[in-house]
């Protein structure tokens, strides 16, 4: 539309009998490019935990702390507040605060569904750079969780990361233990890492099951890619292995000016951003919110209905996200 300069984007649709597939975009991407599915690991942990269950190894409503021994334990929920104070680096802008906050008990232990619905109080660091840059009101607690962990060392996690820790599952869970810190009550929506402590429950349930200690990726080999086929699936790929030559290059869209969000972006290549090294000034933006930013007017943003649409979508699910609880 105009709007955004896009890289590249494979399309494949299907109906019936009739198949559409076609790449678009400045680069030449090929129609069996693979890609990096984020997110969409969330629901094949889910569905390998789900085969344990049916096992009989594991049951939905167990405590996590009958796999992860170290979240046996007491747990606080950060609130907004003026009891505590930290300080907190946006991978949005790059810009300091002072994060205010609160603690309160947990009122209940965390379970391994409330894993698998995104309830577990383990959430993401970008729901507050969200709110530091553009006032959405998703809760700096968020941030200061995430600051807390990171400062107890393995298990602080940060939204512009996309490689991982130099540590095991195990390990990064501990560390999230030893902070103990959550951003809601368990039970309550939190999107985050839910299911990277789901991960870790896997390796432990089928250690008991089968007597071998695998890694995660491997249980997901054996269990749900090798059965099904997916030969092109993986968590890494090795040197010289010849998938790796089909994953196009991933892009980012960076503000142009930090402090002026109506500035626009610019959309360049991931390994170019710094976004590996936390303590850089990143101004990663998301490409799917960049697309009311760019190239337009202030006068253009202010009266765009697609802009104010978007915005009230977002604050609507934020209401709704405290509502939603199990």
């Amino acid at each position: 539309n105009g709007v955004l300069d896009l890289p590249g984007i494979v399309v494949l649709a299907k109906r019936g009998g009739k198949v559409y597939h076609k790449s678009f975009g400045k680069d030449c991407i090929p129609l069996d490019a693979q890609f990096r599915i984020f997110s969409m690991t969330k629901v094949l942990t889910s569905c390998v935990v789900l085969m344990l269950r049916e096992r009989g190894v594991l049951n939905l409503e167990d405590p996590v702390s009958e796999y992860i021994p170290s979240f046996d334990r007491s747990w606080d929920v950060i609130k907004p507040g003026q009891d505590e104070q930290v300080e907190y680096r946006s991978f949005l802008t790059g810009q300091t605060s002072q994060l205010n906050y609160s603690r309160t008990p947990a009122e209940q232990p965390i379970l391994i569904k409330h894993l698998l619905a995104e309830c577990s109080g383990i959430g993401y660091d970008q729901w507050t750079d969200i709110q530091l840059w553009d006032g959405t009101p998703f809760g700096v607690q968020y941030g200061v969780v995430n600051q807390l962990r990171r400062a107890a060392g393995c298990g602080g996690f940060s939204s512009n990361c996309i490689i991982g820790q130099p540590c095991t599952l195990g390990e990064f869970c501990d560390g999230i233990a030893a902070a103990g810190v959550l951003a809601e009550q368990p039970g309550r929506f939190s999107y985050g890492q839910g299911a990277l402590v789901a991960g870790r429950v896997v390796e432990v349930a089928f250690a008991r099951l089968t007597g071998r200690c695998e890694r995660f990726s491997a249980i997901m080999e054996e269990l749900l890619f090798g059965p099904l086929g997916m030969e092109s699936a993986g968590f890494y790929l090795q040197d010289g292995d010849p998938r790796a030559n089909k994953i196009p290059t991933l892009y980012g869209a960076v503000l142009r000016d930090p402090t002026d969000k109506l500035a626009g972006c610019e959309v360049r290549p991931y390994k170019d951003l710094s976004l590996i090294h936390i303590s850089e000034p990143t101004r990663l933006l998301s490409i799917s919110y960049a697309v009311f930013c760019l190239k337009k007017k202030k006068n253009q943003i202010e009266k765009s209905k697609k802009a104010l649409k978007f915005k009230e979508k977002i604050n609507t699910i934020q209401r709704t996200s405290y509502e939603y609880s199990i």
